[in-house]
């Protein structure tokens, strides 16, 4: 999920099929489904904001794909990792990434998509298994679900 004014933007896998989609949820009110629509491509794991545009990240096909208030797909940036969770901070991506989701590594990756060309850094290797990513404006977090965990780091890259 992500932050969007005063709503939250949340990804879900809809029963039988895990057929994804975002939808709205207001706080206090629950998930809207009015302004809901389809993931591109059926698939998507994350969400992120960057107070213009919807990001939705695609696991295994290593993208981050940007997308209208309908859904449609605006463009597309390829990254060298499946992407396990995203924030957008001071106008670049921060991921967490790994191209082996049982045996790691796992990475903090930026994305810097403001010119032509996406530059991609692996920033810190991360010792396990992390699933979602947030900023808080001093500090990422992430989730050690193995060991039943929140866990929060210093930005790298300051």
């Amino acid at each position: 999920m992500t932050v969007v004014g005063d709503e939250l933007r949340v990804l879900t896998g809809d029963e039988p099929d895990d057929t994804r989609a975002i939808r709205r949820f207001i706080p206090g009110h629950g998930i809207k489904n009015d302004g809901a629509f389809a993931a591109p491509e059926d698939t998507g794991s994350q969400l992120g904001w960057d107070g213009d545009v919807l990001y939705v990240s695609q696991w295994y096909r290593k993208r981050i794909v940007a997308v209208d208030e309908r859904g449609a797909a605006l463009s597309a940036i390829d990254v060298p990792h499946g992407i396990c969770g995203q924030v957008v901070v001071d106008g670049r991506f921060y991921l967490m990434t790994t191209d082996d989701e049982d045996a790691g590594p796992y990475w903090l990756t930026r994305v810097d998509a403001r010119g032509d060309t996406p530059r991609c850094d692996d920033l810190a290797v991360v010792p396990f298994p992390a699933r979602a990513l947030a900023f808080d404006g001093n500090r990422f977090w992430t989730n050690h679900r193995e060991a039943d965990q929140i866990v929060a780091f210093a930005r790298p890259d300051e």
